[in-house]
């Protein structure tokens, strides 16, 4: 463990919490296990109102972490939490981690060396493995870019067809978060997509090619549960894409490259839809993603299956039985 007490440290993770149960004590675990490196690291953690034992899980902790406890917004969006978390950090940088997720014992060592190295860089996304409950890794979720420092032109095309940079998988200038206003908070089911694309536009980003991180798969998570509310949910999602279409002008001189985006785009929606449907139990949007689908062109769809990493993000879902599960009861066995 490497924490810092006194002294400005180098990183600040945000640990929205509510109700984390053993997941969390497995998320601290992750960070108890972080190697040491130069400018140390603090947590907030911003506990929603948990009832489960979780606040005194994480006031415990400080026995051995460095770590603040603050009550969250207690409104029950974990956006309006981590802002509340943000505006009291003191790292240079800033990382989130959810109750559910985890760091890998090197990440904050190997995001150290990248921020040192990429001085000017307000964005840092590294690879992250999607994780069962019980820790079988089952697949890996990762941005199409290549690693190393990438511009707006290179990053917004791909980042804005789907979002490949998971929660636990980013760091970013705290300063700069700042003065982008925080996360929107109107955006409960697309607010970290909002985040990155609004650092991506400005700065790009610089994509660390190792997976440090691990995303949590299971039925409890809150993508899943917000699925249940579909119309929000595709409301969240057309709000970014139309929020960020414009950016492409500015990055992408071809008329036609930005329409190809603007279709993957939309069919990006619409697959995310039919996959929270799925995994919701709902009804499945066949008409809306047909219709999505239908717009692009064959080198569309082989562009799509790329950038999107919709084979991935399923496969992992169907082999933690989510998926699978779902169609099964939907056809009666």
């Amino acid at each position: 463990m490497n924490g810092t007490a006194g002294a400005r440290p180098l990183f600040s993770v945000v640990m929205p919490v509510y109700n984390g149960g053993g997941l969390l004590a497995e998320a601290l675990d992750s960070l108890r296990a972080q190697e040491p490196f130069d400018g140390g690291f603090e947590i907030v953690a911003a506990d929603n109102g948990s009832t489960d034992g979780s606040r005194e899980r994480l006031e415990a902790a400080a026995a051995d972490l460095p770590i603040r406890t603050v009550d969250g917004a207690m409104n029950g969006n974990w956006v309006s939490s981590t802002n509340k978390a943000m505006g009291l950090v003191r790292g240079v940088y800033t990382a989130f981690l959810h109750h559910d997720d985890r760091f890998r014992p090197g990440r904050l060592r190997a995001l150290a060396a990248a921020v040192r190295a990429n001085p000017d860089a307000t964005l840092f996304v590294n690879d992250t493995a999607f994780a069962g409950t019980d820790g079988k890794i089952l697949g890996t979720w990762r941005l199409p870019v290549r690693p190393g420092r990438r511009t707006a032109a290179e990053v917004l095309p791909a980042l804005l067809v789907q979002n490949n940079v998971a929660v636990p998988g980013a760091a970013f200038r705290t300063d700069a978060a700042r003065a982008l206003g925080g996360m929107d908070e109107n955006l409960r089911y697309t607010a970290d997509w909002d985040f990155w694309l609004r650092f991506a536009a400005r700065d790009g980003l610089v994509r660390i090619a190792e997976t440090l991180s691990e995303f949590r798969v299971h039925g409890g998570s809150q993508t899943v549960d917000f699925a249940r509310r579909q119309t929000e949910m595709r409301d969240n999602m057309d709000c970014v894409v139309e929020r960020f279409l414009p950016a492409l002008e500015g990055v992408v001189p071809d008329a036609r490259r930005r329409r190809r985006v603007r279709r993957l785009a939309r069919l990006g929606v619409e697959t995310d839809m039919f996959l929270a449907a799925a995994g919701a139990g709902a009804p499945l949007p066949w008409r809306a993603f047909f219709a999505a689908a239908f717009r692009c062109t064959p080198a569309d769809w082989v562009r799509y299956a790329g950038v999107s990493a919709v084979v991935p993000r399923a496969a992992a879902r169907i082999r933690a039985g989510f998926l699978s599960g779902r169609f099964r009861r939907r056809r009666g066995a």
